[in-house]
């Protein structure tokens, strides 16, 4: 695949299926482009969040090297930022 069309890629995975890596460090931006802020999510709302991440990096596991590699890592990211919070919430 040439870079223009992995670009593409890129951006249409995080546009339409993870919007949630446009959004800047401490929110959490839905598919229905409603942007939240993590310290105010519900505990069972982060707990859900976090699970569709995981998902995702399970699906991006197919994808090419290229892809998979920076947006696994920003995935994994924003699933930290979700756990960090999730769990000062639960304990």
């Amino acid at each position: 695949m040439c870079n223009e069309s992995l670009e593409k890629l890129k951006q249409y995975i995080i546009d339409e299926e993870m919007p949630y890596l446009s959004a800047m460090e401490g929110f959490w931006k839905q598919h229905d482009d409603k942007i939240l802020r993590i310290a105010k999510m519900e505990s069972n709302h982060l707990l859900n969040s976090i699970r569709v991440i995981e998902r995702d990096i399970e699906y991006l596991e197919g994808s090419p090297a290229e892809i998979k590699s920076k947006l696994i890592d920003l995935a994994e990211k924003k699933k930290m930022e979700l756990k960090v919070e999730y769990e000062s919430k639960i304990y």
